[in-house]
């Protein structure tokens, strides 16, 4: 409810100017609670996305267990290759020339220009240094060859969506366990800068090409996992697509409200 209701506040399109094309009307994403029920069309798929790894054995069992929830409400299930969706490789590429390594490295090698400031280990963690070392192999011709590269790839989760009539898509939200504190997604990892990259990509394989692409995505609670940390369940769908992904998390919510009552023991020492 919270999320449909700040999407209705913040989607809003202030009409300016004097085009002839009409703004467009922003679905009532809170009328989705009381909506009948309707079974969709849902593909799946349980291999992470430009990654060799496999989904955590606690990740894979939440995937099962929210198919049979799925197919309990009549949903019709279908398995995807993520090689019917796009090149996720090239994807991942892409992604970190013009998204991530190349325009954030240009905005810290500015921030430290402006600060003046030396970097060292007392005042940078080794990851942010290394990004910006990383920037340096890149040109602005590579800049916007990935640009380019990443409307080909809309348009293969165009043919994706409209060959295969889904109205979502469910991943996991990430294919690994919740990790510790002290693992190597830290700031101040010893990897070198593609390996610790790399391994932040694998465990976001599944988010961030929403984000890139601009779809719609929602993550929804699936369990905790056997360290008690929680693990959740993303289900995409096409543009414009956000009143199906509220109508299915309020079907869930309303049949399976367990769903919502685990709370993860809190990991934190309260000594000073």
């Amino acid at each position: 409810r919270d999320c449909a209701l700040i999407f209705e506040q913040l989607a809003v399109h202030r009409y300016w100017g004097n085009s002839f094309m009409p703004p467009p009307v922003m679905p009532p994403l809170q009328a989705e609670s009381a909506a009948a029920h309707r079974t969709l069309r849902i593909g799946y798929c349980d291999e992470p996305w430009g990654s060799e790894s496999d989904l955590a054995p606690d990740v894979l069992s939440a995937l099962r267990q929210m198919l049979a929830r799925l197919g309990d409400l009549g949903h019709e299930l279908v398995r995807v290759d993520s090689s019917e969706i796009c090149d996720f490789l090239a994807m991942r590429h892409a992604f970190a020339i013009s998204e991530w390594v190349l325009p954030i490295s240009k905005e810290l090698e500015y921030e430290v220009a402006e600060s003046g400031v030396t970097l060292t280990d007392a005042n940078a963690s080794l990851q942010l240094r290394h990004h910006i070392e990383a920037g340096a192999k890149y040109s602005l011709d590579d800049f916007f060859a990935a640009k380019a590269a990443a409307e080909g790839m809309m348009r293969q989760w165009g043919a994706f969506w409209q060959g295969g009539n889904f109205d979502a898509l469910l991943t996991p939200v990430t294919p690994i366990n919740c990790p510790p504190l002290d693992s190597h997604y830290r700031m101040d990892s010893p990897l070198p800068f593609d390996d610790w990259y790399g391994g932040l990509m694998d465990a976001a394989c599944f988010t961030f090409p929403a984000n890139y692409m601009g779809l719609p995505a929602l993550s929804f609670p699936a369990g905790l996992d056997s360290a008690g940390c929680p693990v959740g369940m993303q289900f995409m769908a096409p543009w414009l697509g956000e009143p199906t992904l509220m109508k299915l998390a309020f079907q869930l919510e309303r049949h399976f409200p367990e769903l919502m009552a685990p709370r993860p023991s809190i990991h934190i020492s309260t000594e000073v």
